[in-house]
């Protein structure tokens, strides 16, 4: 066994959250401990200032986007983001027209399950899920036949998936369901593609509504956004003083709201950047791992090596930083655990009761779990070093070796 720590710690889960960017920082800290507290809703010279802040900070998100500032409405995340528009477009959707019908993908984040989960049995709402296909893609024309006219309140749809990176073909999808039902809402969670894929209400094809999170691109924890470019109306979930336009109630969060807009103006400035920073540090862990797989446990070792994230496919595009690999016969979660303070990923899997259980991704990918159960995450950041990438791949892929070789020792004495 590999010593529990030798060298610092790689940090290659920046799909789970990011560090707040020095320069999102510098912006909120006057607002954090500085003189610059007032209330946005007071009249007086220290609640003007907040409240410029605030609507400048709503004005780069608006700015990123290609939509109008009134349509972006701050929230502490996405998972208010998502409650609101899941629950606020069902709710509104039935009492205006009677519509009964919700429907989802099957690589929707657990979050989005739970929802509708609730929404079918408290409520009585049917909830339908659409398949996927092997590289975790949506079909719009599937999407389309699923569409029940008159029926169909919402369609909510991921943009790209946290676990291999796969990114949907979204314009399709509101294409679809248009050609179908045009009184339909359509959703999608953007929660993980800020910053690592273009994001324009254009390039998306003109949802109804999009869910951001601050904390998955460099901006605090407690931070996100629900935008609604269409003016489309849903039920409020927060009633109170009248902020937000009246629709999102609750005295602003003024230092997060000002690091949010900040976040979405660095996006905005230097995606092209990013993005290729990330896909480039991508390839060279790829390369890096399938090297010292090789190296350590031979040259056959890295056909017990799936790649899930479709890489080579250019007709499905991917997050810029997210690689998904799984090693048959091996549980990812140990080697996680194992991994402990030298490198920091995610598994494909969970343990509950002390049983492996395969993601609900994975599953829906209908990958095997004599693979699934063997899955690793990684996703990089934008201020990820090529030094912390070989670094990385050299430990796991020494982990991964390691376990290869047990598994061949243990085949040859039984």
């Amino acid at each position: 066994m590999m010593p529990p720590s030798v060298g610092p710690f790689v940090y290659l889960d920046y799909n789970a959250t990011t560090p707040v960017d020095p320069e999102v920082l510098n912006e909120l800290m006057p607002y954090l401990g500085g003189q610059n507290f007032g209330n946005p809703s007071s009249s007086h010279a220290k609640g003007r200032h907040a409240r410029t802040a605030v609507d400048e900070a709503r004005g780069r998100v608006a700015t990123l986007l290609g939509c109008d500032d009134t349509s972006v409405f701050f929230t502490s995340g996405a998972t208010e983001s998502l409650n609101w528009a899941i629950k606020g477009a069902a709710f509104k959707q039935r009492e205006d027209s009677g519509r009964n019908h919700i429907l989802i993908s099957a690589v929707e984040h657990v979050c989005v399950f739970e929802i509708v989960k609730w929404l079918a049995s408290v409520h009585g709402f049917d909830c339908e899920v659409c398949p996927v296909d092997s590289k975790g893609r949506v079909d719009p024309m599937k999407v389309k036949s699923l569409i029940r006219p008159g029926k169909t309140a919402l369609v909510s749809i991921q943009h790209g998936n946290a676990e291999v990176g796969t990114v949907q073909p979204i314009a399709d999808i509101v294409a679809a369901v248009e050609a179908v039902d045009g009184n339909v809402i359509v959703h999608t969670d953007a929660s993980q593609s800020a910053g690592k894929y273009p994001l324009t209400v254009e390039s998306l094809g003109h949802p109804d509504l999009i869910t951001l999170a601050g904390h998955k691109f460099y901006a605090p924890k407690g931070i996100g956004a629900l935008v609604a470019p269409s003016g489309v109306v849903i039920e409020q979930l927060m009633h109170g003083g009248g902020q937000e336009f009246g629709e999102r109630c609750g005295t602003e969060n003024v230092p997060w709201i000002v690091a949010f807009g900040k976040a979405c103006e660095l996006v905005h400035d230097n995606l092209a950047m990013y993005m290729e920073h990330m896909s480039s540090m991508r390839q060279l862990l790829l390369e890096a791992l399938k090297e010292a797989v090789t190296l350590e446990a031979g040259p056959g070792a890295w056909d017990s090596v799936r790649i899930n994230t479709p890489l080579d496919d250019q007709s499905c595009p991917v997050l810029a930083n997210t690689l998904s690999i799984s090693i048959k016969g091996m549980q990812g979660a140990d080697v996680v655990k194992e991994l402990g303070d030298r490198v920091g990923i995610s598994a494909g899997s969970a343990c509950h009761s002390g049983e492996h259980v395969l993601s609900s991704v994975l599953h829906a990918m209908k990958v095997e779990p004599s693979w699934g159960l063997g899955t690793l995450r990684f996703s990089i950041g934008r201020m990820t070093t090529e030094e912390e990438v070989r670094r990385a791949a050299s430990v796991v892929g020494g982990v991964i070796a390691e376990h290869l070789q047990s598994d061949v020792e243990e085949d040859t004495f039984q």
